[in-house]
């Protein structure tokens, strides 16, 4: 029998990131791009659809993040998304605020 046990406190979670606190992951990627390029796919909704998530984000302390999952429309390589997540295609399922802005070097969200 297989049960699952939650990540505990700087476990890695796979290879894509550290879950930090019961609720917080932290990803860190180094990418070959120039800094403003990378800024730009993160928080511009016409490139970071791209790679990651629609959505918008008020780009400020205190401003709004808004992310939605295009789960049946988008995928990588021509690799489809496992079928389970076709549901959740279009939904709002993540909103939260801006913590931290210094562009091109800082943006943390709830």
């Amino acid at each position: 029998m297989n049960a699952y046990v939650a990540p505990t406190s700087n476990d890695p979670i796979d290879d894509y990131g550290v879950q930090t606190a019961p609720e917080t992951l932290r990803i860190e990627r180094i990418l070959p791009d120039p800094l403003e390029r990378v800024w730009a796919y993160v928080v511009e909704p016409d490139k970071c659809k791209l790679w990651f998530t629609d959505g918008t984000m008020d780009l400020r302390v205190g401003g709004r993040v808004s992310l939605i999952w295009r789960n049946s429309t988008l995928s990588t390589d021509d690799v489809a998304p496992p079928a389970r997540f076709a549901k959740d295609d279009g939904v709002v399922k993540s909103i939260g605020t801006v913590t931290a802005c210094a562009p091109p070097h800082l943006l943390t969200f709830t």
